[in-house]
């Protein structure tokens, strides 16, 4: 499966007769145009929301494919003879005449063999789907990431390459360190998120407390998981500007002299 990579730089355009007298890189009443960029394009935003939407549908396609398999899995086994409704069955059965008990006996093979078949291919799926699930959530955050870093740099975003130029850089993403951005809540909670991302998680600060009560235990995480928590979290920093807003409020106030 073949993802769409943040990379390249921003397509160009014929300069309209409405902007052509207003100066490179300022803003007027029609938008951000010339040779600056836009401090925070739309087009950063929709390819943004095109990534998390491609790790949204294959996460529930991962899940899918693993319930079936678990399904098929059940029915494939036989059933044990437990429980009222399921001994009054097997009495039942056992009631029946030699060539009825043959037939219901066939098409419980088949119908065994059959799940069987679907169990197979549905946990091959699982498998390939997570990979690709992985593939996916690495991809997002390595381009909210390259984002993230060029607002701080007060850069273009559309025109920030990916870390690697070789085909392996797209498939699996060199995931970059968030850059330093002088907010000290968000370089603490992008570090934290980021580290997870990466397989170092940070340790926590002072002493644990301690848990009461009943453990209940967590379900397991999904393929990705980090990942795609670090690019959700850095999309919701960076959408519509905001994080422009924040550090850089005159990018967004210059107007032509």
């Amino acid at each position: 499966m073949e993802f769409r990579p943040w990379s390249g730089a921003p397509s160009t355009s014929r300069t309209s007769p409405a902007t052509a007298g207003c100066s490179a890189g300022r803003r007027c009443r029609r938008g951000w145009h010339g040779a600056a960029a836009e401090p925070w394009p739309r087009e950063a935003d929709a390819r943004l929301a095109r990534l998390g939407a491609t790790h949204q549908a294959l996460a529930r396609a991962w899940e899918e494919a693993r319930d079936q398999q678990a399904q098929a899995q059940a029915e494939a086994e036989p059933k044990a003879a437990t429980g009222y409704v399921q001994q009054h069955r097997e009495a039942a059965r056992r009631s029946l005449p030699a060539e009825a008990a043959r037939l219901l006996a066939e098409r419980d093979e088949l119908w065994q063999a059959t799940a069987r078949q679907r169990a197979e291919r549905a946990a091959a799926d699982t498998v390939r789907l997570e990979e690709l699930l992985q593939e996916a959530a690495r991809q997002w955050a390595a381009a909210a990431l390259r984002g993230f870093n060029a607002v701080v740099a007060a850069e273009d975003p559309l025109a920030v390459p990916p870390a690697g130029d070789g085909e392996e850089e797209w498939s699996e993403p060199r995931l970059v360190p968030p850059s330093e951005s002088g907010v000290h809540t968000l370089d603490d909670e992008a570090g934290r998120l980021y580290a997870a991302a990466v397989g170092t998680p940070r340790k926590p600060r002072g002493p644990v407390p301690k848990k009461r009560g009943r453990r209940v235990q967590a379900p397991a995480p999904k393929p990705g998981a980090a990942c795609a928590e670090l690019a959700l979290w850095l999309r919701r920093e960076l959408d519509g500007g905001s994080l422009v807003r924040r550090l850089h409020p005159h990018r967004l106030t210059t107007g032509p002299k």
